[in-house]
């Protein structure tokens, strides 16, 4: 197996940039790496499988052409004898530029008990976000369809199923919907609760 699953402009972002804009020299080992000379290096290393990027988070229209990309790269190594299997982000998007191509992704971010958003570590320029949350699970719909109709991929890799419900708007609804169908009223005084629509998860 080979792989380098980040896109471009990922790429540049998390090497400290305050842009998603490439230098001419990060442009060029990019395109290296995606050239038929390399899956023809990979092949001679005896590399049967790459795995490589699809949607990082950043907006569909935003990743247009490194999406582009992996389509024509996984056509160089399927021609080449190679498995294909791609990186979907699953877990932290990209909200600086994905909340100029989507703003209301805003209503899918996972906010914190103090109602911030949950970021990835120390990168702040990444929100994690509410898989449950119908508008989000729309649009990963379109990112799914992409890697298994236009790139054709024999895997899909879903990574950083890390981090559960927030406090944010859909992960409490959730919540107290759950609990308003679990438990009869009854129960729910034995616990504490005497209005399901005044919990907050923990």
């Amino acid at each position: 197996m080979a792989g380098s699953w980040e896109p471009l402009l990922f790429r540049v972002r998390r090497d400290g940039s305050d842009s998603y804009t490439p230098t001419v020299a990060q442009r060029d080992a990019y395109l290296r790496e995606h050239s038929p000379e390399m899956v023809a290096r990979l092949k001679d290393l005896g590399v049967n499988f790459v795995m490589m990027h699809c949607y990082k988070g950043a907006g569909l229209a935003t990743e247009r052409e490194s999406m582009a990309d992996a389509v024509r790269f996984a056509g160089i190594c399927r021609s080449a004898g190679l498995r294909v299997g791609v990186y979907n982000y699953s877990g932290a998007f990209l909200w600086e530029p994905l909340f100029q191509e989507v703003p209301h992704a805003a209503d899918w971010v996972l906010l914190d008990e103090n109602g911030k958003p949950r970021t990835y570590g120390r990168a702040t320029y990444r929100y994690y976000w509410n898989r449950n949350h119908p508008g989000a699970q729309a649009f990963y719909k379109e990112v799914i369809s992409f890697a298994v109709n236009e790139i054709k991929a024999d895997l899909l890799h879903f990574d950083n199923y890390v981090v559960g419900p927030g406090r944010d708007v859909s992960s409490v609804m959730r919540f107290r919907r759950y609990l308003y169908d679990k438990f009869p009223p009854e129960q729910l005084k034995e616990l504490g609760v005497n209005d399901v629509n005044t919990v907050q998860p923990h």
